[in-house]
């Protein structure tokens, strides 16, 4: 009785879609609307002219000699021409998803009526899922179109009480 019963599991799964990417052109200020001391906001987007196309971060892609990491084709966006906004609507693509799962496995060694062990095991993000940050999404970065966050991958967790 004292190994077999007082076991709990619990567990939280999420599974989300990405976040929206909004795309800008920040740098050059080519729709001529706005300048470095613009506090609002500024509305230069890149135009886009290339095919839909999502890529697996986790393969090797290789656009404009840069190599890796990448969420969606990078050569698919140019700059806008000077006095106008690019055609790059809002929040056209979404970022990675979210596949995560939290378990705890709990067993109560019970003293008395009132008095009692617990000891947890926890494991937080516990099948390992690597959970992407979203890409940058500047194209006058040298780094458009990379993800280069990520979240925490596996932790565990042991805890023990004694309730009294």
């Amino acid at each position: 009785d004292r190994l077999v019963n007082g076991f709990k599991i619990s567990g939280i799964t999420t599974l989300q879609t990405g976040f929206p990417i909004g795309f800008v052109a920040n740098t050059d200020f080519n729709s001529l609307g706005c300048g470095p001391y613009s506090f609002f906001g500024c509305p230069d987007r890149p135009n886009f002219v290339g095919p839909y196309q999502t890529l697996d971060p986790r393969a090797t892609n290789t656009f404009n000699k840069r190599t890796g990491s990448f969420w969606f084709n990078p050569a698919g966006f140019t700059k806008e021409a000077i006095g106008t906004i690019g055609n790059a609507r809002r929040n056209m693509f979404h970022g990675p998803g979210l596949n995560n799962t939290d378990l705890a496995i709990e067993k109560d060694f019970r003293v008395d009526e009132h008095r009692f062990f617990e000891l947890r095991l926890e494991a937080y993000n516990a099948f390992n899922h690597t959970q992407f940050g979203n890409p940058n999404s500047n194209v006058d970065s040298s780094n458009f179109g990379r993800i280069q966050t990520a979240g925490n991958p596996r932790l565990v967790q042991l805890g023990a009480k004694f309730y009294f």
